[in-house]
């Protein structure tokens, strides 16, 4: 995945997956810990534990995984 400077504000953001949550339903995550991965900037929200801030977003926010 190639993004330009002309992209602007829309960039997405990069980060790497800590842990993958569970959810009511059973599901096959496609992402697992320690992927690198690309979403979509204002996906995510922002928690705070323990002092560190973290991103928790939903699978289908992310654009890519970086192999």
């Amino acid at each position: 995945m190639i993004i330009p400077d002309t992209a602007g504000d829309k960039k997405p953001s990069q980060g790497t997956i800590i842990k993958v949550g569970v959810t009511a339903k059973e599901h096959k995550f496609l992402v697992k810990a320690g992927d690198v991965v690309f979403f979509k900037s204002y996906s995510p929200e922002e928690v705070e534990v323990d002092g560190k801030t973290y991103l928790l977003l939903n699978e289908e926010d992310i654009l890519a995984v970086v192999k």
